[in-house]
């Protein structure tokens, strides 16, 4: 069975979360009145919108009794651009540039959070990676320039960018130093496994926990960042990948919303910066975080 929407609600301190996968970019003008899951979709159906709008949940508040809630619109958003499935010189800045303002139309988010593209099986090559270098300089683009709504008028307020790709080429550099190769380049990111059971080439620092004889697949100790060389380990890479998106949106959502002015502006990017410091890093989290049921979060609410 394959979903390409999933809804959940309400999560922990309340509200809705959702995922659509979706392998091209969201553009209001490629839909259809209804379509079906599929895996390479050209379209996306108005059917998956009213959906995720039109999701219907029990309050969680004890006083509720029986009240349920229709979710009608979602405050944020993450994007992942479908890197891969299209190619680098299809992902300019007016379209990525529309998927804000589809964000924004059709489902009401305030705050964008683009995830930069990281190394996988579709980076192969050094041209190919500079493709993606170039992905990536757009969203910064779009994430400086974008200028907010007036006040009063409905539309993406802010857009932020969660630095992943700039934390897996971090961990990759590691890994890569401690299995013998030169990393003054990243020409080490390139180097395949040969032999192996998948019909793609997987880059050996990111599967590998030493450097394998020949390059053969049956000579790598698999290790713990990568199981396939396309996606990344949960258990290693995702509490820091959790933990910065609850940063962001609390750069934004925490205690009183930051105005949309020169300064507010700033002090969000500020914000931002500081959340991809500490947590788009290899650099130590304060040990008090670490187990104790610790949580992050961010609300849409003003918290006294």
């Amino acid at each position: 069975q394959f979903d390409c929407l999933v809804t959940s609600a309400p999560v922990r301190g309340g509200g809705v979360t959702a995922f659509w996968r979706y392998t091209e970019l969201l553009d209001r003008s490629r839909w259809a009145r209804i379509m079906p899951c599929y895996t390479q979709e050209r379209k996306w159906g108005q059917n998956f919108v009213h959906t995720l709008l039109d999701y219907k949940y029990p309050d969680p508040a004890p006083e509720a009794g029986r009240h349920v809630r229709t979710v009608s619109g979602f405050d944020a958003a993450v994007v992942r651009l479908p890197h891969g499935w299209m190619k680098a010189a299809q992902l300019t800045r007016e379209r990525i540039n529309e998927v804000v303002i589809f964000c924004g139309k059709m489902l009401g988010v305030r705050t964008v959070i683009f995830t930069t593209v990281g190394l996988d099986n579709n980076a192969i090559t050094a041209e190919m990676w500079d493709g993606v270098t170039k992905i990536n300089e757009i969203v910064h683009d779009i994430a400086r320039s974008w200028e907010p709504p007036s006040d009063g008028e409905d539309g993406v307020k802010w857009v932020l960018v969660q630095e992943f790709s700039n934390f897996t080429s971090a961990v990759l550099n590691e890994n890569g130093k401690h299995i013998g190769y030169d990393v003054s380049s990243n020409a080490f990111y390139f180097e395949r496994l040969k032999g192996g059971t998948t019909n793609w080439a997987q880059s050996i620092p990111m599967v590998c926990a030493n450097k394998p004889k020949d390059d053969m697949d049956s000579d790598c100790k698999r290790n713990k960042i990568s199981p396939d060389g396309i996606h990344w380990c949960v258990e290693t890479i995702g509490p820091r990948f959790t933990a910065s998106i609850a940063c962001l949106l609390g750069c934004v959502h925490n205690e009183r919303p930051p105005e949309a002015t020169a300064e507010g502006l700033e002090s969000v990017h500020r914000c931002e910066q500081e959340c991809n410091n500490r947590f788009m890093s290899l650099v130590p989290v304060e040990e008090s975080w670490i187990g104790n049921e610790r949580t992050f979060f961010a609300s849409s609410n003003v918290v006294s």
